[in-house]
This record gives structure tokens, C-alpha cells and sequence, in this order.
């Protein structure tokens, strides 16, 4: 904003004065003496616009037509605006003209003419400096739709560091370990390259920064470079994505993936981008809590048997478009510290009314366990058990917690014939 600001005024200062000093030698009173001929022959002109009023359109326009080029060229709402302005100035000499005033057109519309190409000029130029630097910084890691993004808006590629609200997504294979005991080193690396890739295209579709592809795992980052305050949403909307995508894939290609699980864990929250010389080579490294709770997140999921972990930051955040369940407390650098996590089984919109029915038992079988309610808990997770019931590892989790418990319960009741009389 600071930057097109002084643009603005160095590009209207230039066109100013140099139109303001042709009007005062004359020079242009005479270069539209044709126009100045016509109207007054077919009207009756009693009065001219003075000099100084001339110089304040002038002015004016010059300014403010730099400035909304400058300020609009890149979101593309400034390019009609010289036509529309030009119109509006024959009609208004027209008008005038009916009233017996004559008012010259030119200067206003070389003011208007000279500032768009002026300030065009100038954004062609810095466009092409700024789509330079941006692609060198960042098109490893983003789509070319989102370094286009980047090159259009107010992003600082010059900055040290800046800060961001942004969801971190990080996804890896979650049985690889295992894998890695009982296949061929060749067949390992296949399937980890294979990974890496299918991951990073998803996610770069998807429109996130993918920070690393790597044996690690991948890590995306929506809402950077980018500010998107749908980040979660989206976030959570592609860690869906992802996963039917894989689910096809392992079926596809069951050689290398057929026995492959993915999990996923996502952390919202701000993130500093800071950047680092590398010799000739800026090399970007996001920092912030987000991004190691989300790799905690996505280890988690192999003790609770879940796909997709959401820390409590994400889960507020795209609450109302996602379908989520709450599983557990995670301890955090602190005794003190701990945070809820909660899986992620769909979008609202593509969820079926008996999928919420069953989050809703499940949700209320866990606010029974917590205040240890077990009889209470049993019966609300029973409710949840869906046709995948054997397959849903929380839910089978919690119920194996739950036997033992409810059937203490049980031995410890009084049987009629046990009541006193």
C-alpha cells in the first residue's frame, strides 16, 4: 500500500506538470482548436472554464488514475476504468456545452491517457521483476495457479520473516516401519518415491505449500505463502482428498501399496516464514508450534487406530464443514499442557445423516467415559456402530476399555432375589 502510494504520486506528479505546463503556454487550447470550432459553432458559448480550474482536473485525475492503476492492475478491476472515464468527460463537455459553457476535454484526458500508461508501464515492470523473485522462492513448493497468486497480491517478498494464520498438514505411510523389515530395500524405495510424489501432486492441487516430501513424510501448509482464512477448511477438505485418493491408489497398485495405511494429522495456528541465505539462494523455513503438533498428531493416529487427527485449533476453525469426533488428550511440553484431538470423517456437505447420528453417539459415549458414567458410555457407543463397526478402531478401542468396567458393574449388582424384604 505504502509502496503503489508513492508510485502514485511520482508517476501524478510527472503527468501534472507537464500537462499543467502546456496549458499555461497555451499549447494545448490550440492542439484541440477542431473540437474547440465544432461545439462552439453549433452552440452559443458565453463562458470558458478559467485556467485554474483546469489545473485542479488536471491534477486530480492524474493521481488518482495512477493510483487505482497501480492499486488495481494486478486484480485486473483497472483496465476499464480509462474507457468509462473518457465517455464520462465527452458527455460532461456536451452537457456543458447545452448550458453555453465550453469545457476543454484534452488536458483531463491526456491526464487520464498519461497516467494509465504511465502506471501500466510501470507495473509490467515490476510485475516481471516480482514474478522473477517469486518464482525463484517459491515455485518449487506451490502450483503455478498459486505462484501466480503470490505474484498478484501484496505478498513481501522482500520481508525477513512474516507471520501467518495457516493450517499445517503433515501425511505419511503409517505402517512404513514394518514395511521396511520385511521388503527388498528396492521395493521400499518405490514405494516411498511413489508416495512422495502422489502426496505432493494432491496437495499442490489442492492448493497448499509443501514444505517437504521427503522419507519423513510430506508436510503441506495451507493459508501461506497466501493468506486464506479458509485455511482449516481447505486444509481438512484435502486430508480428505488424499485419503480416497490413496484408498484408489493402493487398489491400482497393490504390488508396492496394496499394504500401505496413511495417516494424517493437522495443527492450525501462526507460523513465521523466515528467510535464510543460501549463498544466491533464499531458501524459505516456516517455523511455529502448528508444525510439530501436526507430526505429533499423525503419529498419533497408530495408537487409536484413526486416519486423520485434528488439533483443537483446526477443529474450531472448520467446525461447521467438517464431520469430526473427539478422541482423546494429548499431553503437551508441560504436565499442565494438554490438547484435545479429534478425527476427521468427512465434509458436512457430503456427510449422510445417519454418518452424524452416529458421531453424535459416539461424541456423547466419550463425555459419559470422561465423567465415568460406563454403563451410560457402553450404550451411546453401541449406538455408533455403523456397518464398518468392526473396522472402526476408536470405536472398538473405547468398547474394549468399557467391558471390563460395565461388567464389574454388573457383577456388582443386586439380583431381585438378593433384595431384602
Amino acid at each position: 500500500m505504502k509502496r503503489s502510494l508513492i508510485v502514485s504520486v511520482i508517476i501524478g506528479l510527472i503527468v501534472a506538470g507537464i500537462l499543467c505546463a502546456l496549458q499555461a503556454y497555451g499549447i494545448l487550447f490550440r492542439a484541440e482548436f477542431v473540437i474547440t470550432d465544432l461545439i462552439m459553432r453549433h452552440s452559443n458559448i458565453t463562458m470558458l472554464i478559467a485556467n485554474h480550474w483546469q489545473y485542479f482536473f488536471i491534477t486530480i485525475l492524474a493521481f488518482g488514475v495512477a493510483w487505482v492503476t497501480v492499486e488495481g492492475a494486478p486484480r485486473g478491476w483497472a483496465w476499464w476504468l480509462v474507457p468509462v472515464l473518457l465517455l464520462e468527460l465527452v458527455g460532461i463537455t456536451l452537457i456543458w456545452a447545452l448550458y453555453h459553457v465550453f469545457f476543454q476535454p484534452l488536458p483531463s484526458i491526456l491526464a487520464i491517457a498519461g497516467s494509465f500508461l504511465l502506471a501500466s508501464a510501470y507495473y509490467l515492470v515490476a510485475r516481471g521483476s516480482r514474478a522473477r523473485v517469486a518464482a525463484h522462492m517459491f515455485s518449487a513448493h506451490v502450483s503455478p495457479h498459486q505462484l501466480e497468486k503470490v505474484i498478484g497480491t501484496d505478498f513481501p517478498l522482500e520481508s525477513r520473516a512474516t507471520s501467518h494464520e495457516a493450517t499445517v498438514v503433515v501425511s505419511d505411510i503409517a505402517n512404513k516401519h514394518e514395511l521396511a523389515e520385511d521388503s527388498p530395500p528396492e521395493q521400499m524405495a518405490a514405494m516411498l518415491d511413489g508416495f512422495v510424489r502422489f502426496a505432493t501432486n494432491v496437495f499442490l492441487t489442492q492448493g497448499a505449500y509443501v514444505q517437504s516430501a521427503d522419507g519423513e513424510g510430506v508436510v503441506a501448509i495451507f493459508g501461506f505463502p497466501v493468506d486464506d482464512e479458509n485455511h482449516a477448511e481447505i486444509a481438512s477438505g484435502a486430508a480428505l482428498e488424499l485419503q480416497k485418493a490413496f484408498g484408489e491408489l493402493r487398489k491400482s497398485d497393490e504390488n508396492i501399496f496394496g499394504k500401505c495405511d496413511l495417516h494424517l494429522g493437522l495443527s492450525s495456528g501462526t507460523i513465521v516464514a523466515a528467510r535464510l541465505q543460501n549463498n544466491h539462494h533464499t531458501e524459505i523455513v516456516p517455523m511455529g508450534e502448528p508444525l510439530e503438533l501436526a507430526r505429533r498428531f499423525c503419529i498419533a493416529n497408530r495408537i487409536y487406530g484413526s486416519r486423520i487427527l485434528l488439533g483443537p485449533r483446526t477443529f474450531e476453525l472448520a467446525e461447521k464443514a467438517t464431520v469430526a469426533r473427539p478422541i482423546d488428550f494429548l499431553g503437551g511440553a508441560t504436565s499442565r499442557e494438554r490438547f484435545e484431538i479429534y478425527e476427521l470423517l468427512s465434509l458436512t456437505k457430503s456427510a449422510k445423516p445417519e454418518d452424524v447420528e452416529r458421531r453424535d453417539n459416539f461424541w456423547s459415549g466419550v463425555v459419559y467415559y470422561r465423567e465415568r458414567r460406563w454403563e451410560e458410555a457402553y450404550t451411546a457407543f453401541q449406538k455408533s456402530w455403523g456397518d464398518n463397526g468392526h473396522e472402526d478402531a476408536p470405536l472398538q478401542l473405547y468398547l474394549r476399555r468399557l467391558e471390563p468396567l460395565v461388567l464389574r458393574l454388573t457383577e456388582a449388582s443386586p439380583t431381585p432375589g438378593d433384595l431384602p424384604t
